[in-house]
């Protein structure tokens, strides 16, 4: 497989926030929750498009999923499809998580947005719906214009607004980290919406593992369209659904080939302990400020790591991501995501001297635009390759920002 920020090759809606203890089988706008510690279902209603995600859980916890044909979610075909979808040790280990719970220190939440004031309504009361809600939400608005974002924060409590002049994603992460109060800072996007149990089950590690950064995971909020079926089938957020601890050594580990630090998820369901921002400074504000379009977290993520500390990948901490419902948005977001990971790669190489970064940037991904365009003329349009042209556009623009922005030292000190 090919991890993102490159393709894998290879509800949710409401059901997904359900409270507690309900039975998450309805369908939910193409992605269907079936919780395997209840008796399953006797109907199943597929989404609107012709394929569907089934997210298998047990009690609290996701332990699997597979895609299926909408015409063919049949009861029986589903319970078929989780003997092998879902492994029993996975089961065992999220019987064992859903025991867990709960957190003791207080808790920022990050926010940042710009001009998606319907979306920050949602996120912002999503996170006001935790079980354990943070004591404190800091909205950054990146430039919005007009007054809109602003009264959407004012009118929900606790929380905190900060307005930047329109300087990107790392910028406003960096800014939200200078107004938040709390030891325990969380980070996601206005896009995002949350399971009750999201907050609290992505800072325990933190509290009681000794880990300075954390990131939980993504499922999709819906797949109704094409795009939405592409992004979560060859581009998704999620990194499965076992936890993993990070440390220095995996960055060594890797047979001379760049450690994949993005597999310890994104940054839409993250969290640090504040130590991690004095130990190694904050994002780095070159990247995702205009062309070099996103992989913030996984330089940070790589710079704890050279450092000796520890990252951890908590998917009982489930968050609900909006993908782009159109191509050309998908095109937009793939375009920004590699143009960044080719960005931060540099980036890695520029301050840890790893030969291992510049083979990605020179040798694997060249490689892998190879394999994905044979097979683009040789298969056809399919998940994996469907976004070709804009990932090789990606890469270019990654090259040509670093390029002209590699003189610059642009992370919080």
């Amino acid at each position: 497989m090919i991890a993102p920020p490159l393709p894998i090759m290879a509800q949710t809606g409401t059901e997904a926030l359900l409270p507690l203890g309900r039975n998450p089988s309805r369908s939910g706008r193409g992605v269907l929750h079936i919780d395997l510690a209840v008796p399953f279902p006797d109907r199943i209603e597929p989404g609107p498009f012709h394929r569907s995600m089934v997210v298998f859980w047990w009690r609290d916890v996701p332990v699997g999923h597979v895609f299926v044909e909408s015409h063919r979610c049949s009861p029986e075909r589903i319970a078929a499809l989780a003997e092998t979808a879902v492994e029993d040790d996975v089961i065992t280990l999220a019987e064992e998580r859903s025991a867990i719970s709960g957190r003791s220190g207080p808790v920022s939440v990050i926010v940042c947005t710009r001009d998606r004031p319907q979306e920050l309504a949602g996120c912002l009361d999503s996170l006001l719906a935790q079980r354990l809600p943070p004591e404190e939400i800091v909205v950054v608005d990146d430039g919005s214009a007009g007054p809109t974002t602003r009264r959407v924060a004012a009118e929900r409590p606790r929380t905190v607004y900060r307005r930047q002049q329109p300087l990107g994603l790392a910028a406003a992460r960096n800014t939200g980290i200078r107004a938040a109060r709390h030891d325990l800072i969380a980070f996601t996007d206005d896009d995002v919406r949350h399971h009750p149990l999201w907050l609290e089950r992505l800072v325990q590690p933190l509290e009681q593992g000794g880990a300075l950064a954390v990131a939980g995971l993504i499922l999709p909020f819906e797949i109704e369209s094409e795009a939405q079926y592409v992004c979560e089938r060859a581009w998704s957020f999620g990194q499965g659904y076992r936890a993993r601890s990070f440390d220095a050594e995996f960055l060594q580990g890797q047979a001379g080939r760049a450690a994949p630090v993005w597999e310890i998820g994104s940054g839409g369901s993250m969290a640090f302990r504040r130590r991690a921002f004095q130990e190694v400074g904050g994002f780095d504000e070159r990247l995702e400020a205009g062309a070099a379009g996103g992989s913030g977290e996984a330089e940070l993520w790589c710079r704890l790591l050279a450092k000796g500390f520890s990252c951890r990948y908590e998917p009982a901490s489930v968050a609900y991501h909006k993908h782009r419902r159109e191509l050309d948005q998908l095109a937009d977001q793939v375009r920004a995501r590699v143009s960044g990971h080719v960005a931060a790669l540099l980036i890695q190489l520029e301050r840890h001297g790893r030969r291992a970064d510049l083979r990605r940037v020179a040798l694997d991904l060249p490689m892998l635009f190879l394999k994905l365009g044979w097979s683009r003329l040789w298969h056809g349009r399919r998940p994996h390759s469907a976004m070709f042209g804009p990932a090789l556009q990606g890469y270019c623009a990654g090259l040509s920002y670093y390029a002209r922005h590699s003189g610059l030292r642009g992370h919080a000190g």
